[in-house]
């Protein structure tokens, strides 16, 4: 049970805030979320909680009040990770400041990036200095030579970052480096060697690190937490003394699931070869090794040979797909010997790295030389290895007890006549990592979003992050706004989405009657295609302007709608998915949106198509399982977009006869948050 001293804080806290938030109102589901989290934080046996917090609920408030008082009384971290850049500024510049006032708390707070978005002033030092420019060039270490404009940014970066005038992170560049530089210059986890480095005391990601570290409240983003756990947690404060809060926890999975893919290419391993080749002979030059037991052109020419093999294979869309994991053996048995050749090549390596540890300690040799050959030793070692495990990921077949892996190859054109072929090995499904990495770690974890349950159930969230009722609460909190009052419209069309070019033809129609020029309007598409073709058949029809994603960037298009709004205008946006979740547009400036069709996701990626077979052959139906609920909750998320106060006024349309048609159309109108369903006869 949580302690007297923690409801007190909260108590008083709640009663700070009523005067210091703007607009404060008091809630029941806010009240409700605060009371649940604090139990969960002071429970011990069922530490992890999934809360649904509708817009308006204040859910941001609702974790930054329960959580940060525990975590001081108790000493313990609060680690928020977003999906959005958008969401971490608005903690860091307003709920967080605010946060502090109403708390009455002395806690400090600050904003975690990835090692690879900070300068290594060593790295940067030894390519600029005079002669190592040289060096870096002529052993490889760039995929394509710096340019003259290159070279000199580079040295500008050098003397702001000496002069204080630049602190190292890459997004405070106004003239950014592009990511081969970027590569090359930033800290990594291979050739970072901390505290035995001679820039230690000046290097801006451990002075971050060391921030981080103090901080009582830290924020990061999904990508950032996954890979930070899967190396071993070393940048994000340690999940054994951290509470989480994973907000937007919706986009876990799907941000997680590419930090489980291992990939390698042929142009990317004859590039290593190449840089190999020219590292070890700058080794053996500078020992007096004269002996060369490596065969690259063989080796080159088993990497071509695969390249061909790989060619012949039935490629749609520039890819070819492994059905459960059936690899073409010719292309297993080339990787094999590849994979052989690989090892020899770590062999000599290490043989001959060997002896030059020897002869840096007999040797005078230049600190910037010395420091940029071991980066580039340290480095492609890396790729070798890299290159290693996913040569053994493709390969090796999964269990029969575990899901398979999409196993698939990628063509692209480096040039016309030059063909890049793309090795790609990836899990499908990941929640057993989640359990190990988070779930049984933290101290304790909050997820929450507006819409996390699907179909009026928690089941597709446990499925993909691996929770359950024996190690997980559950709460959907009710919206607090007066949903009943808003018209869910389902005209009564005579084609369905299935049919393209029909339905395209009577939703253009239908717009043309149903969007009031003088109105704030928000036209859903789930297809650009249909998107372009609506607005070629209307922009010459109606009495207002189309703003079209893809003509401008989104905050261009969001700031002109609502300069239009504000002057009295009516103003219309036809936007894709990026437009269904994380856009606020209040009272006058969005009355009406509408949704050209349900978003039914077909398997089309490898990972898809392999969840779908694997599904299959399990007795399950991956429309069920996957395509229904994802469809509902996309849905749930475009509808949320219309009421995001209580002033806020207007009606949905979707343009889809299957909510009525079809035996699932009862379960997805069922799982809406309580609008007033219109069916048109």
């Amino acid at each position: 049970m949580p302690s007297d001293e923690l409801k007190n804080q909260i108590r008083n806290a709640y009663e700070r805030a009523k005067k210091l938030v703007p607009d404060f109102k008091p809630r029941s589901s806010q009240n409700l979320m605060i009371a649940e989290i604090t139990k969960t934080l002071s429970n011990h046996e069922c530490k992890n909680i999934v809360i649904e917090a509708p817009t308006g609920v204040g859910k941001t408030f609702g974790y930054l009040i329960s959580s940060i008082p525990y975590a001081k009384i108790n000493k313990k971290k609060v680690l928020i990770s977003t999906a959005n850049i958008a969401l971490q500024e608005q903690l860091l510049n307003k709920d967080l400041p605010l946060a502090r006032k109403y708390l009455d708390l002395n806690f400090s707070y600050s904003v975690a990036k990835g090692r690879s978005r900070y300068l290594c002033v060593r790295n940067l030092i030894n390519i600029v200095e005079d002669g190592n420019q040289e060096l870096s060039q002529n052993l490889a270490l760039f995929d394509e030579k710096p340019s003259e404009f290159d070279i000199k940014n580079l040295n500008k970066y050098l003397n702001n970052y000496s002069t204080q005038n630049w602190d190292g992170d890459f997004d405070s560049l106004d003239i950014p480096p592009s990511d081969n530089i970027w590569s090359k210059i930033s800290c990594n986890r291979i050739t970072c060697t901390a505290r035995n480095c001679e820039f230690y005391q000046d290097c801006c990601f451990f002075k971050k690190r060391k921030v981080i570290k103090e901080s009582d409240v830290v924020i990061a983003n999904h990508d950032l937490l996954i890979t930070d756990l899967i190396n071993g947690n070393t940048v994000l404060p340690e999940m054994e003394e951290t509470i989480l809060i994973l907000d937007e926890a919706h986009h876990l999975n799907d941000r997680s699931l590419k930090h489980f893919k291992y990939q390698f290419s042929t142009e990317n391993m004859k590039t290593v070869i190449n840089q190999s080749t020219a590292i070890l002979n700058k080794l053996k030059s500078l020992i007096g090794i004269t002996n060369n037991n490596f065969d690259k052109d063989g080796f080159l020419k088993k990497i071509s040979e695969l390249g061909s093999i790989s060619q012949e294979q039935h490629f749609e869309d520039d890819r070819v797909i492994f059905s459960r994991e059936l690899i073409d053996k010719t292309i297993v048995s080339n990787l094999i010997d590849i994979n052989i050749n690989f090892q020899a090549l770590k062999t000599i390596y290490f043989e001959v790295t060997d002896k030059w540890e020897d002869y840096k300690k007999t040797h005078s040799i230049k600190n910037s030389e010395r420091e940029n050959l071991d980066v580039l030793i340290l480095d492609n070692v890396a790729q070798i290895d890299s290159i290693l495990i996913g040569i053994e990921r493709f390969i090796k077949r999964s269990d029969d007890e575990e899901a398979p892996k999409a196993k698939w190859i990628s063509q692209t054109n480096q040039h016309p006549d030059k063909k890049n072929f793309v090795f790609n090995s990836a899990y499908i499904n990941i929640s057993q990592n989640f359990e190990s990495l988070i779930w049984k770690i933290t101290h304790s974890s909050i997820l929450t979003s507006a819409t996390l349950s699907s179909l009026g159930n928690f089941n597709r969230l446990n499925e993909q992050l691996g929770l359950s009722k024996e190690i997980a609460k559950y709460l959907r909190l009710p919206s607090p706004f007066a949903l009943d009052k808003v018209n869910f419209v389902i005209p009564n069309l005579q084609s369905s989405p299935k049919n393209s070019f029909e339905h395209t033809k009577e939703i253009s129609n239908e717009l043309i009657k149903r969007i009031n020029p003088k109105e704030g309007t928000l036209v859903l598409f789930a297809s650009k295609a249909q998107m372009e073709q609506v607005t070629e058949n209307i922009e010459d029809k109606l009495d207002v302007e189309i703003l079209m994603q893809g003509e401008y960037q989104k905050n261009v298009i969001l700031g002109l709608h609502i300069q239009r709004i504000s002057s009295g205008q009516g103003s219309v946006i036809f936007g894709l998915d990026s437009f269904s979740e994380g856009i606020d547009l209040k009272g006058e400036a969005l009355s009406h949106v509408i949704i050209s069709k349900l978003r039914f996701s077909i398997p089309n990626s490898p990972i898809e198509k392999t969840q779908s077979e694997h599904l299959q052959s399990i007795g399950k139906n991956s429309f069920s399982e996957i395509s229904l609920p994802d469809a509902t909750l996309k849905l749930i998320q475009a509808c949320g977009r219309l009421i995001r106060s209580e002033n806020d006024f207007g009606k949905i349309t979707i343009f889809d006869k299957r909510l009525i048609s079809e035996f699932y159309g009862k379960k997805i109108l069922d799982s809406l948050p309580g609008y007033n369903i219109v069916i048109e006869d």
